[in-house]
């Protein structure tokens, strides 16, 4: 005859494999459920606006000023900028501002996800002749 601690112990493990069944563990054929709010492995796509500003002569502009409604950066020695954006399906207005020359906008659609490439000329700005001559002209009265 089985004493009463054997006892106790067999049910133990009795009791223990019949939870592990019914919370799905034990078995070699289990899966592992996914919480649906687990975002940790999903990565979203980034948005990326990018492109380069050159002058008339194709050359790279460096240090104009590119906004996009409340974000800036400034060109690099080869012309170029770049900005992350928001994931969302939209169209910008893009200023490209440097001293010196004639501020440019461009609208750009943007496409959530994917990069948009843009080329942006801008141009010297050339002061007219008559105008240039008439400054601190005398009038006669």
């Amino acid at each position: 005859m089985l004493g009463l601690s054997t006892v106790c112990k067999k049910a133990a493990i009795v009791l223990g494999v019949i939870a592990l069944a019914a919370c799905g563990g034990g078995s070699s054929g289990s899966s592992t459920k996914a919480n649906a709010n687990d975002t940790t492995n999903i990565t979203q796509a980034q948005t990326i606006f990018s492109g380069q500003v050159y002058d008339t002569g194709f050359g790279p502009v460096a240090g104009a000023l590119i906004q996009i409604a409340d974000q800036s950066v400034i060109t690099g020695v080869n012309g170029t900028f770049s900005f992350t954006m928001p994931n969302t399906n939209t169209e910008v207005t893009v200023l490209a501002k440097k001293n010196g020359y004639v501020t440019s906008a461009k609208q750009v659609p943007i496409f959530s996800g994917k990069t948009t490439d843009l080329q942006i000329q801008i141009f010297e700005y050339q002061a007219k002749d008559s105008f240039a001559a008439s400054v601190g002209a005398d009038i006669a009265t």
